[in-house]
């Protein structure tokens, strides 16, 4: 199984984190990947690839908040690559896991215990005069207010 881990590289708790969890990967016999400037960070560059990689994963372990979620969804937009999220953050809508619960779970995807929940983007524009102003792509939701928010 090849595994992307992808911390947010501006929270201490992930970047260790993130380096427990490639080296539990590694003792597990797993194929893994990081960014490449993560992958220093997290003190394996041995294990930095290129973004254009992601989509040769077979899962991305996101460990952050929603933020990072958000980000990881519309890197791996299109690639049909499952992301499984870790919050590290204080709401973690989105992610499906707490970092305690990290390692249980890794030993269930490895052994191919796991299922693939589809969510859809909501994509928004706002046009003046016939003319496309912005387009934005959201995972969970739009807000539409006026003025300054």
């Amino acid at each position: 199984m090849r595994i992307g881990v992808m911390p947010h590289t501006r929270k201490p708790a992930a970047v260790e984190l993130g380096r427990n969890v490639i080296a539990y990967l590694q003792e597990a016999g797993a194929q893994t990947w990081v960014e490449q400037a993560a992958a220093e960070t997290v003190g394996y560059p041995e294990f930095g690839g290129e973004m254009d990689a992601l989509g040769t994963l077979d899962v991305l372990l996101v460990l952050g908040g929603d933020g990072a979620m958000l980000n990881a969804a519309r890197l791996t937009a299109g690639l049909g690559v499952p992301i499984l999220g870790v919050n590290m953050g204080h709401l973690g809508f989105l992610t499906e896991l707490e970092a305690n619960d990290i390692f249980p779970a890794l030993d269930r995807l490895l052994a191919g215990e796991f299922s693939v929940e589809s969510r859809m983007f909501v994509d928004a524009e706002l046009n003046r005069n016939g003319r496309q102003i912005v387009r934005y792509r959201a995972l969970n939701d739009i807000v539409v207010t006026r003025g300054t928010f």
